[in-house]
């Protein structure tokens, strides 16, 4: 068992760790929410009338990327995939960012990815 003084030393170690722990999540979504828009991106998505139907914006784009499920490097060009499932939403929405991380190139629903997954399972 540990005694009362013991325990009194544990406090602020535990209390650095979480903050350690918050302060980390908070600087990752402040690089994600200050991520810039590609050209293409503007063109394809932002003014895109089917995706904004769909409900697909750069903050919801900055969401996924900084909250993904899966997160995976194309070998053709190394850009980044990530996939998440916005809430209220039924399928997951990919999200293309370039190779450094810095900016937004595609975005859509990706009607594969749970095929895939029930797939890779079996």
């Amino acid at each position: 068992t540990v005694s009362s003084p013991d325990w009194i030393l544990l406090l602020p170690v535990n209390h650095l760790l979480t903050t350690l722990i918050a302060c980390s999540y908070v600087a990752r979504l402040w690089y994600y929410v200050n991520m810039e828009v590609t050209s293409y991106f503007e063109r394809r998505v932002l003014n895109n009338p089917s995706r904004i139907r769909d409900g697909i914006d750069k903050e919801l784009c900055e969401w996924v990327v900084a909250n993904y499920s899966e997160r995976e490097q194309q070998p053709e060009d190394n850009r980044w995939r990530y996939w998440a499932r916005p809430e209220g939403k039924r399928r997951y929405l990919r999200v293309i960012v370039t190779e450094d991380g810095t900016g937004l190139l595609n975005a859509f629903f990706d009607e594969g990815y749970t095929v895939r997954k029930e797939k890779e399972r079996s």
